[in-house]
């Protein structure tokens, strides 16, 4: 009797791709598809067919690309997404049908002016501002931030060099998730500092004294800020012009009195560490205080130069001058 054997050989097993288990790929769209999503899936773009296929779900979410900026638009070519298929260890069940490239944009929003106010306001109150609440800022303009849809992302605000009154640009740094960006916001500031306001009104030429200013504390602009007098000396300003009560005393808006007046007879004074000699003298040329002059000391005859220290008085500044 004779026995025969058959040996069956199994066939090589089919791809999903070949066995009709694969899941189809098609673009949603033939034009620029609009996604909100910095991070673009395969689900976004994609129609998937095979609604029973277990692993269509996975696939649905495999990232496609990574937008940098809200509103960016990238192109995106059939061997990117082969490669994104392979790398998640996909491409035997998949076939990709359609038109490529494919456009895909990211939409974006505006940050809400308030959240950024809001921001700007905490830096500048509190320590990373430095400033204690001593500034008061308005932005140029309307702020433009962009922002992916629906995000909230977090806002580092920073400025370079001293902070002054006038146009300054504050940088905001946006960070979404993985994302940063940043942006320049135009702001005017002023910042607040004690000065002297005229408590009355003043005529041309009258002096300007404590008893007609009080010190207060103000935000200043930037012409305020380089020119208010932070100190009134008893009568040594007189008014350059009629001024008005409640005017910042501005250094612009006055002129310095001249204590010692040609030929009028003046102390002077010279002080050499410990040492201290006074003499007389009459002076050659009008002096307002802190100015140099010339004077003729009395005993010798000599013209010395000395500074204005006050009404009727010159300190003689070196020894060489006697």
């Amino acid at each position: 009797m004779l026995l025969v054997l058959a040996v069956l050989i199994p066939e090589q097993p089919l791809t999903g791709a070949q066995n009709g288990e694969s899941i189809v790929l098609t673009p949603k769209s033939e034009g620029t598809l609009q996604l909100t999503d910095p991070v673009a899936k395969i689900g976004d773009g994609f129609h998937l067919s095979n609604e029973d296929h277990a692993m269509r779900a996975k696939l649905a979410t495999i990232h496609l690309v990574r937008f940098r900026e809200p509103g960016q638009q990238l192109t995106l070519r059939k061997f990117q997404v082969e490669q994104q298929l392979r790398d998640a260890g996909v491409e035997e069940i998949v076939l990709l049908k359609g038109d490529f490239p494919v456009q895909l944009k990211v939409g974006t929003d505006t940050l809400p002016e308030s959240v950024l106010r809001n921001r700007i306001d905490a830096y500048f109150d509190g320590g990373s501002g430095q400033m204690g609440g001593q500034v008061h800022w308005e932005f140029i303009g309307t702020p433009n931030i962009r922002i992916f849809p629906g995000s909230s992302p977090a806002l580092h605000v920073t400025h370079q060099g001293e902070l002054r009154p006038g146009r300054m640009a504050l940088q905001v740094k946006v960070t979404s998730g993985d994302y940063s960006w940043t942006k320049l916001v135009p702001v005017n500031l002023k910042l607040a500092d004690q000065v002297y306001i005229l408590a009355t009104d003043v005529q041309r030429g009258a002096p300007i004294t404590t008893a007609n200013t009080k010190p207060t504390t103000r935000f200043l602009d930037l012409r305020e800020w380089k020119y208010a007098l932070r100190s009134i000396g008893e009568g040594e300003h007189t008014a350059r012009t009629n001024l008005r009560a409640g005017d910042v005393v501005l250094s612009t808006m006055v002129q310095l009195r001249d204590l010692i007046r040609s030929g009028d007879q003046v102390k002077l004074v010279l002080e050499y560490g410990r040492v201290r000699v006074e003499g007389v003298g009459r002076a050659i040329e009008n002096g307002a205080i802190s100015e140099e002059v010339r004077v003729r000391e009395k005993s010798s005859g000599k013209v010395l130069t000395g500074r204005v220290i006050g009404e009727g008085r010159i300190r003689i500044e070196a020894l060489g001058n006697l």
